[in-house]
């Protein structure tokens, strides 16, 4: 560990070498410690990769301990736009057992999240060059769409099939909502900021799922688990609305690999 870590490694490997009397183990050292010095010259690469351009006071800024070397503000409509997508679906991380033991279907939740699973499989597959030659509105679209009727079926059903197909869809809206909103806020993103950005990004997704089943909780106690699920569906759909104002309308057709940074 530490900013000598790899280097601290390597010399030790290589020095061990010499005192090796078995030459398979002294040319396995020197292999291990050459990697070693590989993993250094990796680092440095990265480090001159995303410092090689910075001024001296982009330099006193990421030094400084201020809300702005901490947020990124560019990133900050986008990830509250997750941030609010992630509070509808942490109903369905926090609730889920209690609700399919209400409904019946308890041996079925334990398969709900190999759906989820394969509808995030699924969605890696093709999101990404979608996003990338045709806009990111061609692939959140349906996404949003997916999670939303998803959702409804998730709170109305009481079939087998239907629950499991229900977090297949989730699944798939999830993927990519987060995924492609991420694309967006580092695409339009300088390179020294990308740090800054992923963990603006990150942290607002994390309070939406973290206050989620606070306040839904609440929410189950008036109206019970369906009702809450319906409503968490509406919050889905505020959602996209926030995203449809803020990148979708405008800029949304534009293909991922066109969307310019904002200085």
């Amino acid at each position: 560990g530490g900013p000598d870590g790899e280097l601290g490694a390597s010399l030790r490997y290589l020095s061990q070498r010499y005192s090796m009397p078995y030459p398979e183990l002294k040319g396995l050292l020197t292999d291990i410690g050459t990697e070693e010095l590989g993993h250094l010259e990796m680092v440095g690469t990265i480090v001159h990769q995303l410092t090689r351009n910075l001024t001296e006071e982009q330099i006193r800024e990421a030094k400084s301990f201020t809300l702005n070397s901490m947020f990124q503000r560019s990133a900050l409509p986008l990830a509250l736009t997750v941030m609010v997508f992630y509070f509808s679906y942490s109903g369905v991380l926090a609730f889920i057992a209690s609700y399919s033991e209400e409904i019946g279907l308890v041996e079925t939740a334990t398969y709900f999240y190999l759906s989820v699973a394969a509808g995030t499989l699924l969605s890696r597959i093709y999101a990404g060059r979608i996003y990338d030659e045709k806009g990111p509105n061609k692939v959140i679209i349906p996404a949003y769409v997916g999670f939303i009727v998803g959702m409804i079926i998730f709170a109305t059903t009481s079939d087998s099939l239907l629950f499991l197909f229900s977090g297949f869809i989730i699944g798939i809206g999830v993927s990519i909502v987060f995924s492609i909103c991420q694309s967006i806020v580092v695409s339009r993103t300088p390179p020294r900021r990308y740090g800054v950005t992923t963990s603006t990004f990150s942290a607002l997704n994390d309070l939406g799922t973290g206050l989620g089943p606070s306040i839904l909780g609440i929410l189950i106690a008036a109206v019970g688990f369906r009702d809450m699920y319906l409503v968490c569906a509406f919050i889905a759909f505020a959602s996209f609305l926030m995203y449809w104002g803020i990148h979708g309308m405008r800029h949304g057709h534009l293909p991922g690999r066109e969307i310019q940074q904002e200085g």
